[in-house]
């Protein structure tokens, strides 16, 4: 079940390396993720949002030309484009981008497709936050699984360099229906119909579309004792913070679920990433 509430929802992390040194990962934690989130298991089929931010937190619109003149008109442009997402054992994903229509075009979609190769994972399966990581020199992903299969995926891209988060920050909310990847096959042949799309979306995520463009304040930054430059929140519960100086670049993934708050911390020093990860207990005055 996914929740909007700032103090209901947790995700698991996955953050890709592509092209980097060897890194290294460790955790300290209060005690196990709550049991009912979903085990990482990424091979099948997803279906459900992708929505774009600044970095400062604001929604990215869906751009324009993707959208039908008629839905701009009548002001009901999408705030999320829906996704089917395929994966397979071997770190490669499927992505299909599915188009919004209106009328006669609702009943063969759209879609634009693109493949991703995932690489080599800093951790595969971290138990003890229910999470997997792989990060790259300027681009993190961090997939956090949820209850009933489902998943939210957060991906920063950064600038090692100059030790910033370069926009857009894309935000993914996806519900597994297949354990079996059909590799982005889905619409092959045209027939991809806009009612079989909104049913492997599920209600759940549905629900959350039209509220994809509020701005969120982020939360549970007392776990990192002020030793932050910069700070937003996403839907979702998601918190994202950076920090800075002339060696490193570190980044904070956090996202709470019940009583507990799930953290992962990813330093840059020479090209090379280290994580670690915890779990804290959310208390009634954490900001």
């Amino acid at each position: 079940m996914i929740h909007l509430s700032h103090r209901s929802v947790a995700l698991p992390l996955l953050v890709s390396i592509f092209r980097v040194g060897p890194a290294v990962a460790f955790s300290s934690l209060t005690r196990p993720p709550h049991r009912s989130l979903s085990r990482l298991k990424a091979r099948g089929d997803y279906a459900g949002y992708h929505v774009t931010y600044d970095i400062d937190g604001t929604h990215i619109s869906v751009p324009e030309f993707y959208v039908p003149q008629a839905l701009l008109e009548w002001g009901q442009a999408p705030s999320a484009l829906e996704v089917i997402v395929s994966e397979n054992e071997d770190d490669t994903r499927h992505v299909l981008t599915v188009l919004p229509e209106t009328g006669c075009g609702l009943d063969n979609l759209e879609v634009l497709q693109r493949r991703e190769t995932l690489g080599t994972p800093l951790w595969k399966t971290n138990e003890n936050i229910a999470a997997s990581v792989y990060v790259s020199s300027s681009r993190l992903e961090c997939v956090f699984a949820q209850p009933n299969n489902h998943r939210s995926r957060v991906v920063l891209n950064c600038d090692v360099s100059t030790g910033s988060l370069q926009k857009p920050i894309s935000l993914y909310l996806e519900r597994k229906i297949s354990e079996t990847s059909t590799e982005g096959r889905r619409a092959d042949g045209g027939g991809l119909d806009a009612r079989s799309v909104s049913g492997w979306v599920g209600p759940e995520l549905r629900a959350l579309e039209s509220s994809l463009n509020q701005f969120c304040i982020p939360t549970n930054l007392a776990a990192l004792d002020g030793n932050i430059k910069h700070a937003f929140g996403l839907p979702g519960n998601v918190t994202v913070a950076c920090d800075t100086d002339e060696k490193a670049l570190t980044l904070w993934v956090n996202q709470a679920y019940g009583d507990q708050s799930r953290w992962i911390e990813l330093k840059c020093r020479n090209n090379e990433w280290k994580a670690r990860s915890w779990l804290d207990t959310i208390t009634s005055d954490a900001t």
